[in-house]
């Protein structure tokens, strides 16, 4: 079972809320609007599940909407565009997560791994800086969010 199958089966298990995967061709345009590729594991997500949200809480990707600097629709391009205008995130930076507004969960997309990888970091909203560098790769903070969240079911 790959990684990406065990992911599937907990999606299932937290009867979680899967927007759908998109085209290429969008997640190659999301990527031309921020000016990074984005890691492995995320096209892999963007691909297979476009957005994904369970416990109330949304993993921005990518929706139907490729108007990515109009969409008002939080998806990862438009949510991150907004927050660099807005608080002045580092460009660098991926937002995929908002955690009550006070934190985003985001990639450090500047510094990837020789896997096509990046840091996860936690972006603090009122101290407008990083407040954790995480030893994880995308596919694995999801895995762990879904394990948590069914274990608490």
């Amino acid at each position: 079972m790959t990684q990406f199958d065990e992911i599937d089966q907990l999606l299932k298990e937290a009867d979680a809320f899967i927007a759908g995967g998109q085209p290429e061709q969008m997640v190659n345009a999301a990527e031309a609007t921020l000016g990074f590729s984005f890691p492995h594991t995320f096209r892999e997500y963007l691909l297979r599940w476009g957005n994904l949200s369970f416990d109330g809480i949304e993993y921005y990707g990518l929706t139907r909407n490729d108007d990515f600097e109009n969409a008002r629709v939080p998806n990862c391009v438009w949510y991150t565009l907004q927050k660099r205008a807005q608080i002045g995130l580092p460009e660098q930076f991926l937002v995929f997560q908002n955690i009550n507004d006070a934190e985003f969960v985001c990639f450090d997309l500047g510094r990837k791994s020789d896997a096509a990888e990046c840091s996860v970091v936690v972006w603090d909203n009122e101290e407008l800086c990083i407040s954790q560098r995480l030893d994880v790769t995308f596919i694995d903070y999801l895995r762990e969010e879904l394990k948590e969240y069914i274990h608490e079911l």
